[in-house]
């Protein structure tokens, strides 16, 4: 099983606190039977310093070790709060994508998207059918 959304990452958001903290989480996922997890920062949302890719990387290498007998394999990534800065953080590298490949883990707003945030070319994004079945599911 792979967990693509974790805060497993100590220090660093509202995720973990402590390294000992981590090595907690770690434990528990891999006797849940997680093998691999991806550790997903906040970004853009204010809960994180928006760490760059290569915080990231080293955070994630550190903690690796620290966990190796656990049996889980830690893989970089970002929770990408989406906002206007989105695409121009994508396109110079701002943005720890999973593994280092070419997907990222996207945070909506709670209702709405922001209106003159253009999605990536290829991808189609209603913003008012996205609000009311968020509302509806709300309800």
């Amino acid at each position: 099983m792979i967990d693509i959304h974790s805060h497993i990452l100590p220090q660093l958001d509202d995720g973990a606190r402590t390294l000992e903290e981590a090595l907690d989480m770690a434990r528990l996922a891999a006797d849940d039977g997680i093998q691999q997890m991806v550790c997903t920062p906040h970004m853009f949302n204010g809960l994180s310093h928006n760490p760059e890719p290569a915080e990231v990387l080293d955070r994630v290498g550190a903690l690796q070790e620290a966990i190796a007998r656990e049996g889980l394999r830690l893989l970089p990534g970002n929770e990408v709060h989406f906002t206007h800065e989105i695409l121009d953080k994508v396109r110079t590298g701002g943005i720890t994508k999973i593994n280092q490949l070419n997907y990222m883990l996207v945070e909506f707003p709670a209702l709405s998207v922001p209106a003159p945030a253009r999605p990536p070319r290829g991808v189609r994004v209603d913003a008012r059918r996205l609000t009311f079945e968020r509302a509806r599911a709300l309800r």
